[in-house]
């Protein structure tokens, strides 16, 4: 069972680069799997 989960409303969209940015920099992505929602290819999220 995870403990949390973190969402993003845009960190797939290309005309928005600074979301996956901060992203990157706030998280070591290595370590998390970042899955996509199946009805919105844009919108992300992780577990923890």
């Amino acid at each position: 069972m995870p403990k949390g989960t973190g969402g993003f409303d845009e960190v797939a969209y290309v005309n928005f680069p600074g979301e996956p940015r901060a992203l990157k920099q706030l998280l070591d992505l290595n370590k998390v799997e970042l899955k996509r929602l199946p009805f919105d290819s844009c919108v992300g999220y992780f577990r923890v």
